[in-house]
């Protein structure tokens, strides 16, 4: 899987810290989740200044951080919660809740 720039800017760019545009080939479980589950302009509906609150971290973790690559080694807010979560976890946060 390629990252594509479409997406790139609605799930990296918009909500990930660890964002960096020269890193385009590397990508989380959550990208991977939300570009074959979601449509591009469902991302829209996410609002810019949503909050995570964490109610859906077990759901999160065992259906998509266990299956990530940067899960074992490199992600900080699993490893030692020195940093917030990926930007795709702030989406699909957003996205389980609304279907509760």
């Amino acid at each position: 899987m390629k990252k594509e720039k479409r997406w790139i800017e609605g799930i990296c760019k918009a909500y990930c810290t660890f964002y960096k545009e020269e890193k385009t080939e590397l990508y989380c479980g959550a990208y991977r989740f939300i570009v074959s589950e979601f449509r591009e302009d469902d991302l829209k509906e996410v609002p810019d200044d949503y909050w995570i609150d964490y109610s859906q971290d077990d759901w999160i973790l065992n259906n998509i951080c266990h299956r990530c690559e940067f899960f074992i080694d490199g992600c900080e807010f699993r490893q030692s919660g020195s940093s917030p979560p990926c930007g795709g976890y702030t989406i699909l946060e957003f996205f389980r809740k609304k279907r509760t």
